[in-house]
């Protein structure tokens, strides 16, 4: 981590939560200065939740793994600074009431407005991030959405390592694993196998064919690999895989052979770099 990379990140974390948060951001700080300043013993609970969102927003762009991770932490940020925003918002309802009760007109119609201009602004929020920019089909205008989906639609072969799953039958990976970006390792029998960089299967290299494996988790399927032609006619020959996952732009797999007894879909696992792996898979007629 650079200082460079570090203030790329906390800068990405600010923009989103003034993007998305920043009633709740400003109205924390309000909560925050009338628990601090504005009362004679200011309420512990308030300010260990206010000095624990600001200590997510110092640490959390410091721990992420990519860039764009903090569209998803900063949730971490914004649940501790609910606490102190919901106090700042209880401030203005208050200042209302009392306005209201003191006849004082003036005052009534400003925490109205704050109210009203509050309210309209996380309405139009929540409308824009969900339903007028759902950032589908690669679109990168929402800068809240994380592109850790493939631009395709993979519910199809969720489906089909579903359904082989419950026929018990067997999943393969298959690929020359001396390519660039073969979907299998070098070591496919999982040699050096490390719980913390390895996913089920453990011959398959998981930052190459990401998402399958999530879908393959959830199936419950079984999975190996095969990185011969030779040892996949045999397997072939004596137990048929019901699925079999290349990476598209293997020239080794024998495309015509798994053509008479397969049917091919080649899927984009990433949205934005089209240069990244695709996957051809292989379902049994």
């Amino acid at each position: 981590m650079t200082i460079d990379a570090y203030l790329t990140r906390l800068g990405g974390t600010l923009e989103g939560l003034g993007y998305a948060a920043a009633p709740l951001s400003l109205f924390a700080v309000a909560g925050f200065v009338r628990e601090r300043y504005g009362v004679a013993e200011g309420r512990p609970l308030v300010m260990l939740l206010f000095f624990a969102g600001v200590a997510s927003l110092v640490g959390y762009p410091a721990g992420l793994s990519i860039g764009g991770g903090w569209r998803w932490n900063n949730v971490h940020i914004l649940l501790p600074l609910a606490v102190p925003a919901a106090v700042g918002v209880a401030m203005v309802g208050r200042w209302g009431y009392e306005a209201f009760a003191d006849d004082d007109a003036i005052s009534v119609g400003l925490s109205a407005l704050v109210v009203v201009v509050v309210t309209g602004l996380v309405l139009l929020n929540g409308a824009n991030l969900v339903y007028l920019t759902p950032a589908t089909g690669g679109d990168t205008t929402n800068i809240l959405v994380q592109h850790g989906q493939p631009n395709d639609d993979l519910s199809t072969l969720e489906a089909q390592l579903d359904a082989a799953a419950d026929a018990d039958a067997g999943v393969l990976y298959y690929g020359n694993s001396s390519m660039r970006g073969s979907f299998v390792k070098r070591d496919p029998a999982g040699a050096g196998y490390n719980a913390y960089t390895n996913f089920q299967p453990i011959c398959t290299d998981w930052s190459e064919s990401l998402p399958i494996h999530w879908y393959l988790a959830q199936s419950g399927a079984n999975a190996s690999c095969e990185t011969d032609r030779q040892g996949l006619r045999e397997r072939l020959n004596t137990d048929p895989p019901a699925i079999i996952v290349t990476n598209a732009a293997d020239d080794s797999v024998p495309a015509d052979l798994l053509d008479e007894q397969y049917a091919a879909t080649t899927y984009n696992l990433r949205s934005k770099d089209t240069s990244l792996p695709k996957a051809t898979v292989y379902v049994a007629d």
